[in-house]
C-alpha cells in the first residue's frame, strides 16, 4: 500500500482499505494521513557588516541565529560565496546542521586592497517552506581608521512593578587614530522613544551610556520595542554604524542560561565527553521550569537532568541542568544535532532554546573546559584569572593549537590569553581586568584553533558586567506567626544600605503556598511588607520577597518569607542543655549556683539575641513573681547564658514549686520566641534540734517543812 500525498494542504485525511477474500465477510483496514505543513528557517541578523583598516587587527567572527518555529527542526546546508575581492575571504562554519543552530562568519583580510568587498551566506533547507536563503555580507576595506561599534543589539528585558533596568555601556573605539563621533537614536515601527544616550559626542575611545528614560517605560505596556542607535564620524573610512537596542517589557519574570549553546566533541571508541553544567536563573522573581531535549540527528544521544527545577533564591544554592551524551550508537563520524528548551509551565515567554552540536571524529579532537565563562565585577575590582583546560581526546597525540581573545568591539583591552600557541594538553590563563570600565555588559571571546586537519576551531564566550558595589539587606528573613482565626501580625520594614544616590529600589512578592497573603511597598531605601493572612487556614506558607537595586552587583536580592498560621514556629536556636536541672533551695540557706546554657544558631551562622526571664503566661499572685536572673541580657550566637536566682525575691517564697521562663529573641525573626523553661523547688527552713546538755547544780534555802 503506498501514499500519494501530491496536491494534498496540511491536515488529517481518513480512508479505508477493504479486504473481502471469496466466501469470507471481508475486512475493513482504515487509514489515516497526516499532513504536516513544512516548517520555516529564521535567520537572524539578515545581514552582517565587517571593517578592516589595512595592518590593523582582522575583525572579529559574527554569528548567524537559525531557528524554526514550533517543535520540528529543520535541516539545512550553509556555504559562503563572494562577489568580488577573490574567493577565499569569507568562511563560515559549520558547513551542516539543523535548527536551531548558530553559524560563525569569518574574513581573512590578507592580501586584499582598499575596496567594498560583497558576499554571501547561503542557506538551502530542502525540507522548509523557504528552502534558499541569502544573507548579504559587506566588507569594507580601507586605509583611513573605521569607527567601530559592537555588532549585533542590546537586549533590555524589564517586568513591570520592578525597579527600571539598570544602564549598560558602549564602547565606541577606532581601529587606528582617534575619530570624533556624534550619536543620534531613532524608535522603530513607529514605537516610542524609550533611550537615553549619554554622551552625544565624543572621540574615540569613548564609553557611550544607554539607559532606558523611566518616565518613558512606566507607560510602556508588555510589548517588545526597538530603537536604533547611530555612530557616525566625518573622519572614518566607514559609514555610520547602527546598533538596536530590544526592550522586553513584560509582566513576569524570564529564564537566563549561563551558555547560549553546548558543543561536545567524541573521538570514535575513545573516552565519552564529561557531562556540562548550566547554571539556570531568572530575571526578578524565582521560577519554576521544566526541562525537555530534542534530538534532529542522531536519535538518543542527548540526555539532560533534570526534568525540572526552581531558580535559586536562598544563599549560595544554583539552580543548574546537567547535559551529556550517549555514544553507544555511534561508529561512525558524523555531526548530531538537537537542542535543550528551558520553559515555565503557564507562562507567555518564549522557551528558552539551547542549540546542542556533538561532533564525532575518527582522529583526535580538542576539548575545551569551561564552555563559557561569565563575571560579575565592580569598577575597582582588580583583575580575575581564569583557566580553560585544554586536552585532546586521544591523550596519547598532543594536538598543536593557537589561541587569541577579542573583544567586541575589537581594541578593547579587558581581556588577555596567555600562551597564545602549544600543544594539547594545556592550560590557558584567561585574564580579566576590569579597571577603568564603566558600568555595563561586556562581551569578548577566547578563540581556539588548530592547524591540525579535521580539527575545528573552537571560541568560549567570555561576559563580563561592570556593577555597582554590593548593597546590604537587614533583615535576610522574615517570619510571621499568627493564631487561627487571630489577628494580622504587625507590617515588618526591610531596610536597604549601601544604594547609589538616585537609584529607584523596587520589590515583588513571589508566594510558593497559598495566595494573597503578603505585599510590599518601598519607600526610598526602605521596604515595608504587609501580611495579609487572615483568610488563611492552619498551616505554614512560604514565600520570598525580590528587592531589586539597578546597578547593585548583587541584585536582585531574595528574602525568604515564612508566615505559621496556628503552628510552632521553628526553634531560633539550640540550647545546651535542652532541659536545665531544677534549682533546690531551702529557705534560710545559700543560694544554689547559676546555671549555664550554650546558645548557638538553629541553622548555624551568628544570630542576635535578646534573653529575659519571665513568669509563665497566665500566672498571677505568688506564681506570677520573677525569681531568676539571666545575663548576658543580649548577646550574637554562639554565646553563654548564666541564669541564676535572684536573693531578695526567692528569700520571700514559701515552701512550694514555682516556674519561670527565660525567653530567647531574635531581631533578624520578630514575633517569634524561644521559652526555656525553669523550675523552682523551694522547701521549709529546718527544725530546730537538740545538739548539747549542760549539767547544773540547783541549792534550795530556807525550811522545806514550813
Amino acid at each position: 500500500m503506498s501514499v500519494n500525498p501530491t496536491n494534498l494542504n496540511a491536515g488529517l485525511y481518513y480512508g479505508a482499505v477493504a479486504i473481502n477474500p471469496p466466501g469470507t465477510t471481508g475486512l475493513v483496514v482504515p487509514v489515516q494521513v497526516n499532513i504536516t505543513a513544512p516548517t520555516s528557517v529564521n535567520i537572524a541578523p539578515t545581514s552582517l557588516q565587517f571593517g578592516y583598516q589595512i595592518g590593523a587587527t582582522a575583525p572579529g567572527a559574527q554569528t548567524l541565529t537559525l531557528s524554526s518555529p514550533g517543535a520540528t527542526p529543520a535541516t539545512f546546508t550553509a556555504s559562503a560565496t563572494t562577489t568580488n575581492c577573490g574567493s577565499n575571504w569569507l568562511v563560515v562554519s559549520p558547513l551542516s546542521s539543523a535548527t536551531p543552530a548558530t553559524l560563525s562568519v569569518q574574513v581573512n583580510p590578507t592580501g586584499l586592497t582598499p575596496n567594498n568587498c560583497t558576499g554571501a551566506i547561503n542557506i538551502s533547507a530542502p525540507g522548509a517552506s523557504n528552502p534558499t536563503q541569502s544573507i548579504p555580507v559587506n566588507l569594507l576595506v580601507s586605509n583611513n581608521p573605521l569607527i567601530q561599534v559592537p555588532t549585533g543589539s542590546l537586549m533590555i528585558n524589564y517586568q513591570i512593578g520592578t525597579a527600571p533596568p539598570p544602564s549598560q555601556t558602549v564602547q565606541v573605539t577606532s581601529s587606528g587614530a582617534p575619530l570624533s563621533f556624534s550619536v543620534t537614536t531613532l524608535p522603530l515601527s513607529n514605537g516610542p522613544d524609550f533611550l537615553t544616550v549619554t554622551p552625544i559626542s565624543g572621540t574615540t575611545p569613548q564609553a557611550v551610556t544607554v539607559s532606558v528614560n523611566p518616565t518613558v517605560l512606566a507607560g510602556l505596556a508588555p510589548n517588545t520595542y526597538a530603537e536604533n542607535v547611530t555612530i557616525a564620524s566625518a573622519g572614518s573610512g566607514n559609514p555610520a554604524q547602527t546598533f538596536t537596542v530590544t526592550l522586553n517589557v513584560s509582566t513576569t519574570p524570564m529564564l537566563v542560561a549561563s551558555q547560549q549553546a553546548v558543543t561536545f566533541n567524541y573521538q570514535i571508541a575513545k573516552a565519552i565527553p564529561q557531562n556540562q553544567t548550566i547554571t539556570v536563573t531568572s530575571t526578578g522573581a524565582p521560577l519554576s521550569y521544566s526541562v525537555t531535549s530534542n534530538t534532529t540527528t542522531c536519535p538518543g544521544f542527548l540526555t539532560v537532568t533534570p526534568a525540572n527545577g526552581t531558580t535559586q533564591f536562598q544563599g549560595n544554592q544554583q539552580s543548574q541542568i546537567v547535559v551529556g551524551i550517549s555514544t553507544g550508537a555511534i561508529s561512525t563520524p558524523q555531526t548530531c544535532t538537537g537542542s535543550v528548551s528551558l520553559s515555565v509551565p503557564g507562562s507567555s515567554a518564549p522557551p528558552v532554546v539551547i542549540p546542542v552540536t556533538l561532533t564525532a571524529s575518527s582522529t583526535p579532537l580538542l576539548n575545551l573546559s569551561p564552555a563559557a565563562i561569565t563575571l560579575v565585577a565592580t569598577a575597582t575590582s582588580g583583575p580575575t584569572q581564569r583557566t580553560i583546560s585544554l586536552t585532546s581526546t586521544d591523550p596519547a597525540t598532543a594536538i598543536p593549537f593557537a589561541a587569541t581573545a577579542a573583544t567586541n568591539p575589537p581594541g578593547l583591552t579587558w581581556l588577555s590569553v596567555t600562551p597564545n600557541s602549544g600543544s594539547s594538553p594545556a592550560s590557558l590563563n584567561v585574564t580579566i581586568n576590569p579597571a577603568g570600565l564603566p558600568a555595563g555588559v561586556y562581551n569578548g571571546s577566547i578563540n581556539v584553533s588548530s592547524t591540525t586537519a579535521g580539527v575545528p576551531a573552537q571560541t568560549i564566550p567570555v561576559t563580563l558586567t561592570i556593577a555597582g558595589a554590593a548593597v546590604n539587606v537587614t533583615p535576610s528573613t522574615l517570619t510571621f506567626n499568627q493564631a487561627v482565626g487571630g489577628p494580622v501580625p504587625a507590617n515588618q520594614t526591610i531596610q536597604i544600605a549601601g544604594v547609589a544616590m538616585g537609584t529607584t529600589v523596587g520589590a515583588t512578592t513571589t508566594l510558593f503556598n497559598g495566595t494573597n497573603w503578603l505585599n510590599v511597598s518601598t519607600s526610598g531605601n526602605t521596604i515595608t511588607v504587609t501580611p495579609a493572612g487572615s483568610q488563611l487556614t492552619q498551616g505554614s506558607y512560604s514565600g520570598v520577597i525580590t528587592v531589586f537595586v539597578p546597578g547593585a552587583v548583587n541584585s536582585p536580592i531574595y528574602v525568604p518569607v515564612t508566615y505559621s498560621v496556628g503552628t510552632t514556629p521553628p526553634a531560633l536556636f539550640t540550647v545546651t542543655p535542652a532541659t536545665p536541672a531544677p534549682f533546690n533551695y531551702q529557705s534560710g540557706a545559700t543560694l544554689p549556683a547559676a546555671q549555664t546554657l550554650q546558645i548557638a544558631g538553629a541553622s548555624g551562622g551568628a544570630i542576635a539575641f535578646s534573653a529575659v526571664a519571665v513568669a509563665p503566661p497566665g500566672t498571677s499572685g505568688g506564681s506570677g513573681i520573677v525569681f531568676l536572673t539571666v545575663t548576658p541580657a543580649s548577646g550574637t550566637t554562639p554565646g553563654t547564658l548564666m541564669v541564676g536566682l535572684n536573693q531578695a525575691t526567692v528569700s520571700t517564697l514559701a515552701a512550694g514549686t514555682y516556674t519561670n521562663n527565660v525567653n530567647l529573641t531574635s531581631s533578624t525573626t520578630p514575633g517569634v520566641t524561644q521559652t526555656i523553661p525553669f523550675t523552682l523547688v523551694v522547701t521549709g527552713a529546718a527544725a530546730p534540734s537538740v545538739t548539747s546538755v549542760q549539767r547544773r547544780q540547783l541549792r534550795v534555802r530556807g525550811d522545806c517543812a514550813r
